[in-house]
């Protein structure tokens, strides 16, 4: 006797990371993650049927996506970062120079 198990695939919160995310809620979008993944490694049955394969194809494909997408954004975020500390450093120099020329008078 044959035993079909049919995995139901997880629904992927990709719009509930993307909003932690963007809310500065690491923590928040971390946690979705995680269970997003326990939720996929509970639900696949290795290896699946051929028409299940094209479903968990394309949530890979969403997962990969998001994945680009926060990369993206921590590189925006880290040039962003290393422009306004450079701009501080400036702002700094600037008055410093400033009121060592103030003295000076």
């Amino acid at each position: 006797m044959s035993r079909h198990v049919v995995a139901v695939l997880p629904v992927f919160p990709a719009q509930a990371i993307r909003a932690a995310a963007s809310e500065g809620d690491w923590v928040r979008a971390a946690d979705l993650v995680d269970g997003h993944d326990r939720a996929v490694r509970a639900a696949f049955v290795d290896p699946p049927d051929e028409q299940v394969r094209a479903d968990w194809l394309g949530l890979m494909r969403e997962q990969q996506a998001l994945m680009l997408e926060l990369q993206h954004e921590r590189e925006r975020s880290s040039d962003a970062l290393r422009k306004l500390e450079h701009e501080r450093r400036s702002a700094h120099r600037y008055l410093s120079q400033k009121q060592s020329g103030e003295a000076g008078e």
